[in-house]
């Protein structure tokens, strides 16, 4: 084997190297995910009851400011 080989088969033994690296940090990875999505989804929150009297609260709090401009000048 000649110089030139021997450089060929020691870049190929490198890149083998590099690339079994590679492979085993996308098998981390791929392992990292499948975990995560194999997780239960959280159920989505219960709704909450809300009373008469609370409605109407939330209407008032929601009136347009023009109104409350209007019934202080009339007032």
């Amino acid at each position: 084997m000649n110089e030139q080989e021997r450089s060929e088969q020691e870049r190929l033994k490198q890149r083998q190297t590099r690339l079994a690296q590679e492979l085993a940090q996308l098998s981390t990875q791929l392992n990292l995910l499948e975990a995560r999505l194999s997780l239960p989804r959280p159920a989505a929150p219960a709704p909450v009851a809300v009373s008469p009297a609370q409605r109407q609260v939330q209407a008032g709090a929601q009136k347009p400011i023009y109104q409350y401009y209007r019934n202080e000048r009339i007032g």
